[in-house]
Order: structure tokens, then C-alpha cells, then sequence
């Protein structure tokens, strides 16, 4: 009975291992790319890795991302860095799509099920 008082509860978010901070990849990416990651890391809650939006206008709304460009940008860079991974291609009829860490491995959610033929860890960290 007491042992559930001592357990403490995990908040969600993202913790960003050494060997990725440290790596030259994400030293060498501009601000704006490393500001989308750590917001990416906010949507994460343990078990969602592949589900994560970066719309405009849910990045406008939820996280204050004013420029479409800058932003568009930023997904490019990270994309282009092997950061992140589509793991589904939206568009008009299709909804959003959707991104996941790739030094995590991809959670294939009932939330969303729509994540397909992408691996576990696409970009395993050295």
C-alpha cells in the first residue's frame, strides 16, 4: 500500500541524450532547427514517438511559431540532419503529417495507425 505513495510521477517531455547534444550533426544546426526539436519534445509523452504535428497553424497556435518560412525551414533542416522522420505524408483529405524522433524508436499507436514502413531507430546516435 505505501509503495505507490513513493513513486513519482513522470511528466511528459523529452530528455535529449549527451551523444545528440554533443553530436556535430546538431552543434552544426541553426537555432531555429534546434527551437523546433525541443518544441517536437514537447509533444512527446513517453509512447507517441511518430505522432507528432509541425502544421502551421497548430505550431502558430500551440507553440507561437509566427513565420511559415522560418518554420518550413526548420522542418527541412532537421529532416535534412536525420533528426526527425515523416512518418505520414498528409495533405488535402489526408489531415496532417506526421514526424518522430529518429534515435527513438517509432511507436506504432492506436492514436495513430496511419504510421507505417518506417523502422525502430532510424538514426541510431554514435
Amino acid at each position: 500500500m505505501g509503495s505507490n505513495r513513493n513513486k513519482k510521477r513522470r511528466e511528459p517531455g523529452i530528455w535529449f541524450p549527451n551523444r545528440l547534444l554533443l553530436d556535430p550533426v546538431f552543434i552544426k544546426l541553426p537555432s531555429r532547427a534546434k527551437a523546433l526539436l525541443f518544441d517536437l519534445g514537447l509533444q512527446y509523452n513517453g509512447h507517441n514517438n511518430g505522432s507528432f504535428m509541425i502544421s502551421d497553424e497548430f505550431m502558430r497556435e500551440n507553440r507561437g511559431w509566427s513565420s511559415k518560412a522560418t518554420l518550413h525551414r526548420a522542418k527541412m533542416d532537421l529532416l535534412q540532419a536525420e533528426l526527425i522522420v515523416e512518418t505520414w505524408k498528409g495533405g488535402l483529405g489526408f489531415g496532417p503529417s506526421f514526424y518522430g524522433f529518429t534515435w527513438l524508436a517509432i511507436d506504432h499507436s492506436t492514436k495513430c495507425p496511419r504510421i507505417s514502413g518506417v523502422g525502430h531507430t532510424y538514426r541510431p546516435l554514435k
